[in-house]
């Protein structure tokens, strides 16, 4: 986030990995905007050929489920609770 943020989306709050994930596998926005809200489309069949034959190879682009929210870098070991 340091490279691309505007200034004020790049405070140490922001940067929190369980933050991060929490947000993601819920569908909210990063930096707790209300109008930012995302919906999980089951069965998704709206990706490139290659994400839907290989889903154990893209597994992170598919699902954002679990403690690592599907993030290949994170462990999810961290637990907490976050509101936004």
């Amino acid at each position: 986030m340091e490279s691309f943020s505007h200034r004020w989306m790049n405070r140490e709050e922001y940067r929190d990995k369980d933050k991060i994930a929490a947000a993601v596998r819920e569908g909210k926005d990063l930096w707790g905007r209300e109008q930012d809200q995302f919906v999980r489309i089951e069965n998704n069949k709206d990706m490139p050929p290659l994400v839907l034959e290989e889903p154990k190879r893209f597994g992170y682009m598919i699902s954002r489920d679990g403690l690592s929210a599907g993030f290949v870098d994170y462990n999810g070991k961290e637990k907490r609770q976050y509101t936004t």
